[in-house]
C-alpha cells in the first residue's frame, strides 16, 4: 500500500500541471493555468480548497515516502476532491437560488453537455480522480506506513 500512496499522491499533485482538457481550437488547459493568476491572499475560498487538494496529495506521498504514514492522511487526500466537488455543487445551487433557479432545472441538457465535455478530457483529469480513489482505498486499508523490520531500532 505504501507504494500506491506514494504514486497516487504524486500523480494527484502532478495533475495540477497536466492537461485536464484539450480542445482542438484552444490547446490544453491545466489547473495551474487557472490557479496561478488568482492564488493569493484575496483568492476565493473555492480556489484555496481546490489548490489544497493537490497539496494534500503531495503531503500523502511525502509522508508515505518517509514511512511515517497513517491511514488518515491518504484517506483525507482521497476524500478532499470529492468533498470539494460536492461543496462546489452546493455553492452553485445556492447561487442559482438567488435568481429563483435550481441546478435540477438544467438536468435535461446536462447529459449531452457532459458527454461532449468528456470528449475533451485529458490525462490530468483522469490522474486526479483515479489517484483520489486509490488514496481512499489505501487510506481505508491502513495507509502508507512502512513495515517494521527486525533490524530497525525504535
Amino acid at each position: 500500500m505504501r507504494l500506491i500512496v506514494i504514486l497516487a499522491g504524486a500523480a494527484m499533485s502532478a495533475s495540477a500541471f497536466l492537461n485536464w482538457m484539450s480542445a482542438p481550437f484552444a490547446g490544453g488547459f491545466t489547473p495551474w493555468d487557472a490557479l496561478g493568476p488568482v492564488l493569493g491572499p484575496d483568492a476565493p475560498l473555492e480556489v484555496w480548497i481546490f489548490a489544497g487538494t493537490f497539496a494534500l496529495g503531495a503531503l500523502a506521498a511525502l509522508v508515505a515516502l518517509l514511512g511515517r504514514g497513517s491511514g488518515l492522511i491518504p484517506l483525507l487526500a482521497g476524500l478532499a476532491p470529492f468533498g470539494a466537488a460536492i461543496w462546489n455543487q452546493f455553492q452553485v445551487n445556492d447561487a442559482l437560488g438567488l435568481v429563483g433557479m435550481n441546478l435540477w432545472d438544467f438536468r435535461d441538457g446536462m447529459g449531452d453537455t457532459m458527454g461532449q465535455m468528456m470528449e475533451l478530457v485529458d490525462i490530468g483529469f483522469y490522474a486526479y480522480w483515479i489517484s483520489a480513489v486509490l488514496l481512499i482505498i489505501a487510506g481505508l486499508s491502513g495507509g502508507g506506513r512502512r513495515r517494521a523490520r527486525g533490524r530497525d531500532l525504535y
